[in-house]
Formats: C-alpha cells, sequence, structure tokens
C-alpha cells in the first residue's frame, strides 16, 4: 500500500492520510480515531460497572426481613447512590461502544463491497 496525502488537506491543514487500494480510497485516521475512541468506550464501561459493583457492596437477599434490608440501605446509603451514578455512566459508554461496534462493522462490510442494510 501507497500512502498519499488528500489534497483538500494540503489547504486546510489537516494531514489525512489515505491508502490506495484498488480503485477505493481509505481515510486511515478517520477510521483509527473511532476505533480507539470504541475501545476506549468499552474499556471505561467496564471499569465502571465493576467499580459500581464493588461499591455497592452485598445487599441482604430477597428473603430476608424488611428491617434488614432498610438497615442495609441506611447504613450504605452513600455506596449504593455511588453504585447508581457509575452504573448510569457505564450504560451510557456501553451505547457509546455498541455504536462505535456498529459502524466499524458496518464500514468493514461497506470496504468488501457487501450491500450495506438501508
Amino acid at each position: 500500500m501507497v500512502g498519499v496525502r488528500d489534497a483538500r488537506s494540503e489547504k486546510g491543514g489537516g494531514a489525512r492520510w489515505q491508502h490506495k487500494r484498488g480503485k477505493r480510497q481509505i481515510l486511515v485516521a478517520h477510521v483509527w480515531t473511532w476505533a480507539r475512541l470504541t475501545a476506549a468506550a468499552g474499556i471505561t464501561f467496564v471499569v465502571l460497572a465493576v467499580a459500581g459493583f464493588v461499591v455497592r457492596g452485598v445487599p441482604p437477599s430477597p428473603g430476608e426481613p424488611l428491617a434488614d434490608a432498610r438497615a442495609y440501605y441506611v447504613d450504605h446509603r452513600i455506596g449504593v447512590l455511588t453504585f447508581v451514578f457509575l452504573d448510569c455512566l457505564a450504560m451510557f459508554r456501553l451505547v457509546a461502544f455498541a455504536a462505535g461496534l456498529g459502524g466499524s462493522w458496518r464500514g468493514a462490510a461497506v470496504s468488501r463491497g457487501a450491500s450495506s442494510p438501508a
């Protein structure tokens, strides 16, 4: 593969590198940026989800009396609220990861010449 600078990037100042593969040209810098963001979203999802479960602790089982459950939530209020906050952040990262993964699969299918779903 031969690296070629895009003529549009010469005027704008931003470097965009392309590789020629047959008749198609792939913007490599753009693809790597989204791939890294997708990977970062997946990694931060796992980290936030695990951290949330660690902070929460072990809740009482559903069969225990209501007084025990109430005492747990009163004693571990900050941990439970932190778990909810971290879990919400983790869900946003999961959505970002799924969107990035879907975009990369679609881009791979289009670059292979497969028809993309409309």
